[in-house]
């Protein structure tokens, strides 16, 4: 057995693992926080998403891309959590009631029902609807320039693209 080999062996038998029990496979569909994925011709149901032990952290895969699994289960191929993704569809981290999820080129960031693109939106339209008043006698409020209402427009647009 050669050196590389060896050391190889070694660091495989101290992390518990072998071979048959780290391997990749393509994702199929992805629900919640698993997935099914082929394994060569086997389909296998119910493999655990989170990239973290305390569930904060959750990488979803593309479909029809590869993972690599870890058979918690040692051959069983009943506990099975994918360990790398190598195209993420979606990206989730929560910690407490702030979450912050990227997906399709857009992320959000909320807390409850507040959203960063809610109160940005909110923002628009409360300065569309801006009147500015006149305190000289007999002059009328007017709306706001037009200049300035096509800047918020922009700001409208830029925040529907970006946030989700």
């Amino acid at each position: 057995m050669s050196g590389e080999r060896q050391i190889k062996e070694l660091i495989k038998k101290i992390a518990g693992q072998t071979p048959e029990h780290v391997f990749t496979a393509t994702v199929k569909t992805v629900s919640g926080n698993e997935c099914t994925v082929m394994y060569g011709d086997l389909e296998i149901s119910g493999v655990k998403l989170f990239a973290s032990t305390d569930g904060k952290l959750l990488i979803s895969p593309k479909k029809d891309t590869s993972v690599l699994i870890a058979d918690l289960s040692q051959g069983e191929l009943r506990d099975l959590t994918v360990i790398r993704v190598d195209e993420p569809d979606k990206i989730q981290y929560k910690c407490g009631d702030l979450t912050f999820e990227a997906a399709d080129n857009k992320f959000d960031i909320s807390s409850g029902s507040v959203s960063v693109k809610s109160l940005l939106l909110d923002l628009a339209s409360i300065l569309k609807a801006f009147k500015v008043m006149c305190t000289a006698p007999n002059s009328l409020s007017s709306d706001i320039d037009p200049t300035a209402l096509t800047k918020i427009e922009k700001f409208e647009v830029d925040t529907k693209k970006l946030l989700k």
